[in-house]
């Protein structure tokens, strides 16, 4: 509990320390933030031993130019 409220000092010394009140609240948050990473590592952990070789990829990009970033794209069939 000592390591939460200091974790949350230290956010909300850095918001204060850049002058940006308004981002203060979210300091609190942080507690919540630390729980969506715990029950997303227990996913992850569950997805590994059930399906190892699944990977979820995020989709990225707004074109289809892969080649721009040295990625070779293969056509789909």
């Amino acid at each position: 509990m000592l390591g939460n409220l200091f974790m949350i000092g230290i956010n909300a010394m850095a918001v204060g320390r850049r002058r940006i009140m308004s981002l203060l609240p979210f300091a609190l948050l942080n507690p919540l933030y630390w729980c969506l990473h715990s029950f997303a590592a227990w996913r992850a952990l569950v997805q590994l031993i059930r399906n190892p070789f699944v990977w979820e990829k995020t989709p990225h990009g707004l074109t289809s130019h892969t080649a721009q970033l040295g990625v070779a794209q293969e056509p789909a069939t």
